[in-house]
């Protein structure tokens, strides 16, 4: 049911660049642990629409690749399922839908992999790009590739999975290196 009110709010706003919907508890909105996700994800990027806005009472965070982590740290599981979703996707236009929330997923997650000396956080998915291409060049175009079907999927969808699994591959070793250097 809610993934149907998901969908109707979503055609009806085609501005919106998300909407989704988030469950959790008052408890743990409302906990004092600083480096808490779901309040840095209140406080930066969600915009009340009814009731409270529990986003009031919420300090700004400072950027850090750790919250960058408590955000995004699920990427390889997150993206798994995906990748097994798109590929037994019923419809082409179920396909096309994956493939652009995929990889969205995937830009963000880049995030990551940020250096300790970037004190801003990314505000759009071409942000994230710029900023993972000053870190990794090499990787580049096919993070690009990626912002192009996030931005008009029309990739084919086995080509896909196997070019985000290979990318997701490659981020999981990634921050595996950068956490035994201690970055």
């Amino acid at each position: 049911m809610i993934e149907a009110v998901r969908r109707q709010v979503e055609s009806a706003h085609t501005g919106v660049s998300k909407i989704d919907f988030d469950i959790g508890l008052l408890s743990e909105i409302s906990s004092a642990d600083p480096s808490m996700a779901w309040r840095y994800w209140l406080r930066h990027h969600c915009r009340c629409v009814a009731g409270e806005d529990l986003a009031e009472g919420i300090l700004l965070f400072r950027p850090s690749r750790t919250l960058a982590l408590a955000v995004n740290g699920d990427f390889e599981q997150v993206l798994r399922k995906y990748r097994n979703a798109l590929l037994s996707a019923q419809s082409q236009e179920a396909a096309l839908r994956l493939i652009r929330e995929a990889s969205r997923k995937l830009i963000r997650s880049t995030n990551v992999l940020r250096s300790e000396a970037d004190l801003g956080w990314p505000e759009s998915l071409e942000e994230y790009a710029v900023n993972f291409e000053n870190l990794f060049p090499m990787h580049g175009d096919e993070l690009n590739y990626f912002l192009e079907q996030a931005q008009k999927p029309e990739a084919d969808p086995a080509s896909f999975a196997c070019r985000m699994q290979t990318f997701v591959g490659w981020m999981v070793g990634a921050v595996r290196d950068q956490s035994l250097r201690g970055n």
